[in-house]
């Protein structure tokens, strides 16, 4: 669902101007990165805070198949990243570029964990 939002965002955005948006719609796209920075920061903190809690718990992770899932996860999400990036300059879109960062971001997360 995340990566449809950065679509609807633009979606609006691309909106004509109305009586109540004399200037249009073109903060849509804007608000929408800022969503998507607030929500990368949440996923961030509950990551460090879960990470803290193993470590003054002495609890450990076993690794198994869920390994093979995450390497694929992270080969998948490095070339999406990449192709919205290049989409991003394209077009110029903050929305999308917040989403490319997004998925670097987990690609950077998924291989902290392997």
């Amino acid at each position: 669902m995340i990566y449809e939002e950065p679509f609807i965002a633009l979606k609006r955005s691309v909106t004509p101007a109305d009586e109540e948006h004399p200037f249009g719609h073109g903060k849509a796209e804007g608000f929408a990165a800022m969503i998507q920075a607030i929500l990368v920061l949440g996923a961030g903190g509950f990551i460090i805070y879960s990470a803290i809690q193993r470590i003054i718990h002495s609890t450990t992770i076993e690794p198994d198949e869920g390994m093979v899932v995450m390497l694929i996860s992270i080969i998948t999400s490095f070339f999406i990243s990449r192709h919205l990036c290049r989409v991003a300059r394209a077009t110029g879109s903050t929305a999308i570029d917040a989403s490319a960062r997004n998925i670097s971001a987990d690609v950077y997360s998924v291989a902290g964990v392997c």
